[in-house]
């Protein structure tokens, strides 16, 4: 690869940065750009293509920039619905009468195969099923609360009342 060649792939990333929403981005593609050129003692004359070839890295930075903007928006999409079964999990969450019943039921859905536990995971929930008794401790809570959440939304089943 040439240096023209180098140096007018750090220009499209220049030009990619100049749209880019992160600040810096097109300061940082400028000094690279610059450090180059600098390096291999070019000016800006050594760049001069032919307008076709501009013409195409024109159309390339276009389509880059219009495919960024689409996944953008499809990351605000999928965030925006994230946020909006939040609430149920902690509806969820909530609804945890009783923890050996709770238990016993995510270690039914293990067996049926209908939910996936880690091997630590079947440790924890049999010990509360078949030897604890009284409430979960502060530590315990939360990982419990975790896993019953994380069923509940895979299977979109929720625990026994």
């Amino acid at each position: 690869m040439s240096d023209a060649d180098i140096i007018k792939r750090l220009l499209v990333m220049l030009d990619l940065a100049l749209v880019s929403n992160h600040e810096g981005e097109a300061e940082n593609a400028l000094f690279a750009v610059l450090r180059e050129m600098g390096r291999r003692g070019m000016r800006a004359a050594d760049l001069r293509g032919d307008a076709a070839e501009l013409d195409t890295a024109n159309e390339a930075i276009a389509q880059l920039v219009n495919e960024n903007t689409a996944l953008r928006g499809e990351l605000e999409r999928r965030d925006a619905q994230s946020t909006a079964v939040t609430p149920t999990w902690q509806q969820v969450g909530t609804a945890i009468a009783d923890t050996k019943r709770t238990a016993d039921w995510l270690l039914g859905l293990r067996g049926q195969g209908l939910a996936w536990l880690s091997d630590w995971e079947i440790g924890f929930m049999t010990d509360i099923a078949t030897q604890w008794s009284g409430p979960l401790t502060s530590r315990q809570r939360p990982v419990f609360q975790r896993i019953v959440d994380r069923v509940c939304a895979r299977t979109g089943l929720q625990p026994p009342a």
